[in-house]
C-alpha cells in the first residue's frame, strides 16, 4: 500500500513537472515571440525619438518672429532674432528692453 500510494505521489508529481514544462514551454514561446516583436520595432521608435528631437533642436534654432531663418544675432538681453528681423528692430520683442548692441552669432 505504501508504494502505491508513493508510486502514486511520483505520478502526481511527475504529471504537476510536465504541465509546468509545457507552461514554461509556451510563456518562453510567448516572450521569446515579444522580444521579437520589440526588436522589431525598437528601431523605428528610436528613429521617431530621434527625428522629434531633431525637429526640435531645428526649430529652437529658428527665428521666433518670422520662423523662416536661423537665429544669428543676438542682444544683450540674450534673445536671438535672425538678421532680418533684427534690422527692425529697437526693442526686444520678447523683454522689450532697448536694444544698444548686436551680437553676430557663428556656428562653429
Amino acid at each position: 500500500m505504501f508504494w502505491f500510494y508513493f508510486g502514486g505521489v511520483c505520478v502526481l508529481a511527475y504529471m504537476i513537472y510536465v504541465q509546468f514544462e509545457m507552461e514554461r514551454q509556451k510563456n518562453a514561446s510567448l516572450v521569446s515571440d515579444l522580444l521579437m516583436q520589440i526588436d522589431q520595432q525598437a528601431p523605428n521608435q528610436r528613429c521617431e525619438h530621434l527625428r522629434r528631437q531633431v525637429e526640435e533642436l531645428q526649430e529652437q534654432q529658428q527665428c521666433s518672429i518670422c520662423s523662416s531663418k536661423p537665429k544669428e544675432v543676438a542682444f544683450l538681453c540674450g534673445h536671438r532674432v535672425c538678421r532680418n528681423c533684427n534690422s527692425n528692430l529697437s526693442l526686444c520683442p520678447f523683454c522689450k528692453k532697448r536694444i544698444t548692441h548686436r551680437i553676430k552669432l557663428y556656428d562653429a
